[in-house]
């Protein structure tokens, strides 16, 4: 279904590459159903990684720009014309990124979800992952000459480490029109915490000289604490989870998600991940 978003596209000026990551599904299969030349296949030998898949497509293509489409999402048709569109009339823009309808696994919807900054939104990013997931986010290949490619020692949070290092470089833009169908499913809302603090950690060490940058360091500090004690809480560290998020509040003894952390906390994991789904469920937070 994700290829056939793209061949639905209202844009035709434009190429496909799949990279399988040594996947042992019938993604070959389903690829040699389309008959279209537009469409590249590779196969990589061993999975290294969403990283390192994304690296390769960007090697292997030839395109002035470059859009990016998870398997279990969909392009909204005139995805590329837009963005395109929008880089073009735009040459000072480097990357332009798009909001997105939430849907289940059997494609109910749940929900909507918009990016929050365009322009210079360095060093605002690194308070958060505002611009959101790959597959709504068209890049010039100027910018990942600049930038370098997708840090392939990260195993979850690779996007929000591009999108920082992008923002140094060019301006974004962004699209309010939902432009693609985010799927929220079980894997998804799953992945391994141990992965994902990892993640966190390498990221905050790589830019944590970068907060003294930030109009409010504080604020930029507060949210890190914030995410450390999710992920903590993920993980099932309850005290490592209270001290995250009793710095947080010490930080700024107003903010009200902290407070209501630190008592899910004192109940563990479990009671953590039901209250997690509930918000997921309900759009209450950004689904990366």
């Amino acid at each position: 279904m994700a290829i056939q978003s793209v061949l639905n596209q209202t844009f035709r000026d434009f190429e496909i590459l799949v990279v399988d990551g040594a996947s042992a599904d019938n993604t070959k299969e389903v690829i040699s159903e389309f008959d279209d030349p537009r469409i590249h296949y590779i196969r990589q030998k061993n999975d290294r990684g969403v990283s390192a898949a994304r690296n390769l497509g960007i090697i292997r293509s030839r395109g002035e720009f470059i859009a990016f489409l998870d398997d279990d999402d969909l392009w909204m048709p005139r995805t590329l014309e837009k963005q395109f569109g929008l880089l073009n009339r735009k040459p000072w823009i480097g990357a332009v990124t798009s909001s997105c309808f939430l849907i289940r696994k059997d494609g109910r919807l749940l929900g909507f979800w918009r990016p929050s900054m365009r322009g210079n939104i360095y060093p605002k990013i690194l308070e958060g992952n505002r611009i959101g997931n790959c597959s709504g986010v068209m890049v010039r290949r100027s910018c990942f000459d600049a930038v370098g490619l997708f840090d392939e020692n990260l195993r979850a949070g690779e996007d929000w480490d591009m999108w920082i290092r992008l923002a140094k470089k060019c301006e974004f833009d962004k699209i309010d029109e939902p432009m693609f169908l985010y799927r929220i499913h079980e894997k998804r809302l799953s992945r391994n915490p141990y992965l994902k603090l990892q993640a966190a950690r390498l990221i905050f060490d790589k830019f944590l000289p970068d907060t003294n940058l930030s109009a409010n360091r504080t604020e930029a500090l507060k949210r890190w604490h914030f995410r450390f004690g999710q992920l903590y809480l993920e993980y099932g560290d309850k005290r490592r989870a209270k001290e995250e998020f009793t710095k947080a509040i010490n930080m700024d003894p107003y903010f009200l998600s902290s407070y209501l952390h630190l008592f899910l906390s004192f109940f563990g994991t479990k009671s953590y991940d039901i209250s997690r789904k509930i918000l997921e469920s309900a759009r209450l937070v950004n689904p990366n």
